[in-house]
């Protein structure tokens, strides 16, 4: 917490301050519980639904971001058309930092997030999980548009299968370009760390055992009566169709109205559907407008 102190007080004029602190933190106990209270009043925010923490994360962006980004750059015109000489050479030597291969790629990753080595070997295992659920969400994403290519959505990636795979296909690489960057050593690394193969081999246990963690939890879940009957969660499209797993499947059933009125998740189906089941046009156009209706006709 100390570090992400660090970080911000970076944004202030004070930079000699920062540096300090950033090397002997002081009133570490009062930072974190400012932090602490932080997190829980964004906690209780977002418990009042996803439209006001989206408010929040839209109106944060922009307050916090763009408009000091945009004074930050006019300010810096207004100064150079003074006069003054920049500290950095106006060349393109000067703007574009040394080039030492992955490292120094992996150094400009860590430098947004921490300047402790444990720090920064949290925040990179928390990175390759992320990246995980993100290669995971695309996977899903290609093999959705393929196991149920009929299906009404809200919103659509144009362009049919070229384009899914396209976009996809970024997003696929980012994230796994991403989980390189969180894993290869930093420059610095050894002066935080200890060694590059510390580095790496600590973020692939914590890595794992996060993982085996969670695969073991779900095992267990599948031989307990976890179950609450009373859960408002719909059954999988698969389950309502009678599949014994994801398949494919050619019903243009809008995932809504097969859900409506069914009973909760991991009890028996109430309304089931076929596969190939087909409903009008006017239930699907009624699905988009938000007019959910049961009518199959």
């Amino acid at each position: 917490m100390p570090s992400f102190t660090a970080t911000i007080m970076f944004y202030t004029p004070n930079y000699d301050a920062a540096v300090k602190f950033a090397h002997d933190p002081q009133h570490e106990l009062l930072i974190m519980t400012g932090w602490i209270i932080l997190y829980w009043v964004l906690t209780c925010l977002a418990t009042r639904g996803v439209k006001t923490f989206s408010n929040l994360a839209k109106y944060g962006v922009i307050i916090g971001s763009l408009i000091p980004l945009a004074v930050m750059v006019i300010l810096a015109i207004v100064w150079v058309a003074q006069g003054h000489t920049p500290a950095i050479p106006m060349t393109p030597k000067g703007l574009i930092h040394k080039w030492n291969g992955m490292s120094t790629l992996a150094l400009a990753a860590g430098v947004f997030f921490s300047y402790k080595g444990f720090v920064i070997l949290l925040i990179q295992t928390i990175t390759v999980l992320y990246m995980i659920y993100y290669i995971l969400m695309f996977t899903a994403f290609l093999r959705l548009r393929h196991d149920q290519p009929n299906r009404p959505r809200s919103f659509k990636v144009p362009r049919g299968m070229v384009g899914t795979w396209i976009v996809a296909g970024v997003g696929l690489l980012s994230s796994a370009f991403e989980i390189v960057l969180a894993i290869y050593p930093p420059a610095q690394v050894k002066s935080e760390v200890g060694s590059p193969a510390v580095y790496v081999s600590v973020i692939l246990i914590l890595v794992a055992v996060i993982l085996a963690i969670c695969f073991a939890l779900y095992q267990l879940s599948k031989h307990h009566d976890w179950i609450n009957p009373d859960n408002e969660f719909a059954p999988f499209t698969w389950e309502i169709e009678g599949l014994k797993k994801p398949g494919k499947v050619l019903s243009n059933a809008p995932t809504t109205v097969m859900s409506e009125d069914q009973n909760s998740m991991e009890m028996p189906i109430k309304r089931p559907y076929k596969p190939k089941q087909q409903v009008s046009e006017h239930v699907v156009k009624a699905d988009e407008d938000n007019k959910i209706s049961t009518d199959e006709s």
